[in-house]
């Protein structure tokens, strides 16, 4: 029996270095895994137009966005549901600004084109794909910009370095 016992405790101890093995694997790899996956991360300061916005100005673009742009492209940037499946009347729906839509396809002008005009001011064809309202006559250009601010600053540093060379 005393054999039996030894040997138990043997399995046992391998068992347990086994389980802290395990357990310190997993912790690694999930780190590693959340330092990869952690996506975006909002910054401190951001480029528009070649011109670093501050934190202040971000914090207004940011207010700016909620009251004017989250009813359509949602709280948290999200954009409408299903928002690459046409409107009933054809017209696109309000895409994402974060990293899952289009918004940082297009360089800084083209965006703040859009807010500003809206689609007024593209050719015929194209004004009746967007209901994107004109705000030029809503907000300053400083407004404007810090709502772009406020978006890209939501953008990873990857997804930013990419957008400014547009």
């Amino acid at each position: 029996m005393a054999k039996k016992k030894r040997r138990r405790t043997k399995q046992t101890s391998l068992q347990r270095w086994g389980y802290v093995i395990g357990i310190m694997l997993i912790l690694v790899f999930g780190a590693v895994w959340l330092n990869v996956n952690k996506g975006p991360v909002q910054s401190d300061t951001v480029q528009v137009n070649s011109v670093s916005m501050a934190l202040d100005e971000l914090t207004l673009g940011k207010a700016i966005y909620a009251e004017n742009c989250a009813a359509c492209h949602g709280v948290n940037l999200e954009g409408e549901e299903n928002w690459q499946e046409p409107n009933e009347d054809g017209s696109f729906k309000a895409p994402p600004h974060d990293e899952t839509g289009h918004t940082w396809h297009h360089s800084d002008a083209y965006l703040l084109s859009r807010i500003r005009f809206g689609t007024q001011d593209l050719d015929t064809g194209l004004q009746s794909q967007s209901n994107m309202p004109a705000y030029e006559d809503v907000l300053t250009n400083q407004e404007i910009e810090a709502v772009l601010g406020y978006i890209k600053s939501n953008w990873s540093a990857d997804i930013q370095e990419i957008q400014a060379e547009r």
